[in-house]
C-alpha cells in the first residue's frame, strides 16, 4: 500500500511556480541507489550554460551585447536576407552548422569583433558551466507538476 502526498500552491503569486509537486519515495531497505543518486538519475539531460564573462570580456574590449548577438546568431540563426523566386519569397538565415552547435569546441572556431576591430574568439569572453536539466517537466493545466508518494514503514 502507498499514499500519495501532493503539494500544491509553492511559489510567489499565481505565476508558472505555482503547481504541484510529484515525488515518489522508495523504503530504504528497497532502495538498490542511495537516495541522491536516485534523485540525479531522475534530472537527466546535461547541458552547458554560456554565461558572458563581463570582466574578460571587457579587458578584451568585447561588449556584451555584441557576444549576445554572436551567440544567438550561431544556435538560433539570423535573418539576414530574402530572396524572391517566382511568386515565392524565402529568407536567407546565417547559422553556423550542426556539428559546430553541437559540441564546445565549437565556440573556438567563431569570433565577435573587439572595440579596436580585431576579431576575439569567443570561447574567450564567455564562461561554460556544465550542469543537468530535467528530461521532461509535468505539468497538470499548464502548470509544473510534482506527486510525492510515501509507504508505511516495514
Amino acid at each position: 500500500m502507498s499514499n500519495t502526498l501532493v503539494l500544491a500552491g509553492f511559489g510567489r503569486g499565481s505565476g508558472p511556480n505555482n503547481g504541484f509537486i510529484n515525488v515518489s519515495l522508495v523504503p530504504v531497505a528497497d532502495r538498490a541507489k542511495s537516495q541522491a543518486q536516485l534523485i540525479n538519475q531522475t534530472l537527466g539531460t546535461p547541458e552547458v550554460r554560456i554565461g558572458i564573462d563581463r570582466a574578460k570580456a571587457a579587458d578584451l574590449g568585447v561588449r556584451a551585447g555584441d557576444v549576445t548577438h554572436a551567440l544567438n546568431t550561431m544556435a538560433a540563426g539570423q535573418i539576414v536576407s530574402s530572396f524572391s523566386e517566382r511568386s515565392n519569397q524565402y529568407d536567407v538565415v546565417v547559422r553556423a552548422q550542426e556539428r559546430f552547435r553541437r559540441d564546445r569546441s565549437g565556440l573556438t572556431k567563431f569570433t565577435v569583433a573587439s572595440s579596436n576591430g580585431s576579431p576575439v574568439p569567443l570561447d574567450r569572453a564567455v564562461k561554460l558551466e556544465e550542469g543537468l536539466r530535467p528530461s521532461s517537466i509535468s505539468r497538470l493545466n499548464r502548470l509544473r507538476q510534482v506527486t510525492v508518494s510515501a509507504g508505511p514503514a516495514a
